[in-house]
């Protein structure tokens, strides 16, 4: 075996440490992934069915889970076994596996920057659903709490442009006799700007101080107005990590260059 130079020698200390902390990693969410099968009818009662999850939606976020970690754990592996023995066919197929991991990721960023749109009108249909069909019905209480906590969160009222009218054709108007729940209804603080007036006048869109008692806008428009202020960050933050990919990839190709120079003289 040839030896290597300073340079090597950092790259490989390099390959060995970030592989080591993704070992970690995945073998947490490979943990993670057994403890949501192990544990997935508990759960599923728990969390996933009051807010109208499936056993199978249950079931098949515990198997992405389970994959993402295998996969980081078997990868992780190669990588430092490649690094440790200083073996040039291992690093030539982990940096291979490293690009092609790359171009799915772009892709998958390609793939949402095309179908942001449509992304967003689903989640904007299945709240739709929860409004007017799962809100305050029995055996629904998590999907009527987490209706409640993003209305009074995100200061909205129902999901499209209507805002407060989209209950006027929700079950919860038809079996309560209530326009809006409350959640709809502005605070100061703690405290209600005016229940009486959120709750009677909630489709009066005539009243010029309707949006002093109650929220307007609908959630769909405000969650992708959320979603579009942060859209900065998050696009520097995927620009970030796939420069660290990249620079990874150099990293390892930098050890099997010097790998491979070395073996010609020996």
């Amino acid at each position: 075996m040839g030896n290597i130079g300073c340079g090597a020698k950092c790259a490989k200390l390099t390959i060995l440490l970030i592989n080591t902390l993704f070992m970690l990693i995945g073998l947490f969410l490979l943990g993670f992934g057994i403890f949501l099968v192990v544990d997935a009818k508990l759960l599923h009662q728990q969390y996933f069915a009051p807010v109208g999850g499936s056993a199978e939606q249950m079931i098949g976020a515990a198997a992405v889970i389970l994959v993402v970690g295998i996969v980081l754990v078997l990868i992780t592996i190669v990588g430092c076994c490649a690094a440790a023995n200083q073996h040039v066919g291992c690093l030539t197929f982990y940096s291979v596996v490293l690009i092609l991991l790359l171009i799915l990721q772009v892709a998958a960023v390609i793939v949402v920057a095309v179908f942001y749109n449509q992304i967003i009108e689903t989640a904007g249909h299945d709240m739709m659903k929860m409004v007017f069909y799962d809100y305050g019905t029995d055996g629904k209480n998590g999907t009527t709490k987490m209706i409640d906590d993003i209305q009074s969160e995100f200061y909205c009222c129902g999901v499209t442009d209507k805002g407060p009218e989209d209950w006027k054709y929700s079950n919860y108007y038809n079996e309560s006799g209530q326009n809006v729940p409350e959640s709809c209804c502005t605070k100061n603080r703690s405290e209600y700007v005016d229940r009486n007036q959120c709750l009677s006048r909630a489709y009066d869109t005539e009243d010029p101080k309707r949006s002093v008692y109650i929220y307007t806008d609908g959630c769909d428009y405000k969650l992708d107005t959320l979603i579009r202020q942060f859209s900065g960050i998050l696009i520097g933050v995927v620009v970030a990590v796939i420069i660290i990919q990249i620079a990874f990839i150099v990293v390892t190709c930098i050890l099997k260059s010097s790998l491979a120079r070395g073996y010609e003289y020996v």
